[in-house]
């Protein structure tokens, strides 16, 4: 499998939502109780800046996303959604080991994962450690000599 990478377009939208509700409506459920559709869209075009998105392509065929920013603080890898039949087969791997090679200057790169995700494995695996829990959420921070 070959996975191609591309920035996000607007004629994307629709492709990245089907992506999310397909990566993370069973975890919204656990989480949050309910998933009301006309809201998860409205939120989901209101928070997504469409050109800060790496659509994650096999075959010209969309299968996930990331969105990752920097500020002071670090570099945020603040979305990454892989749609249920590609997950465990290390894209999202490959792509966090790109992101902390990449990390010449060696930020402290920061995360949050939903408790019952099982991606929260595939963070510490990779060297990711908990910084902060709450109800819906867990920190995670890769810091190398950092924090």
């Amino acid at each position: 499998m070959s996975i191609e990478r591309r920035i996000a377009t607007d004629e994307d939208l629709a492709a990245l939502y089907d992506i999310n509700v397909r990566a993370m409506k069973e975890h919204i459920l656990e989480n949050f109780g309910a998933w009301d559709e006309d809201e998860q869209w409205e939120y989901f075009k209101k928070t997504t800046v469409i050109d800060a998105h790496e659509i994650l392509l096999d075959n010209s065929n969309p299968v996930g996303f990331i969105n990752i920013y920097r500020s002071g603080t670090g570099i945020h890898l603040n979305r990454i959604c892989i749609v249920p039949e590609y997950q465990g087969n290390g894209i999202g791997t490959t792509i966090i080991r790109e992101i902390i090679s990449s990390n010449v200057s060696g930020q402290p790169i920061r995360l949050q994962v939903f408790p019952k995700n099982r991606a929260k494995n595939l963070y510490s695996r990779l060297g990711f450690r908990e910084t902060k829990r709450t109800p819906t959420h867990i920190h995670m921070v890769y810091a190398s000599g950092y924090e």
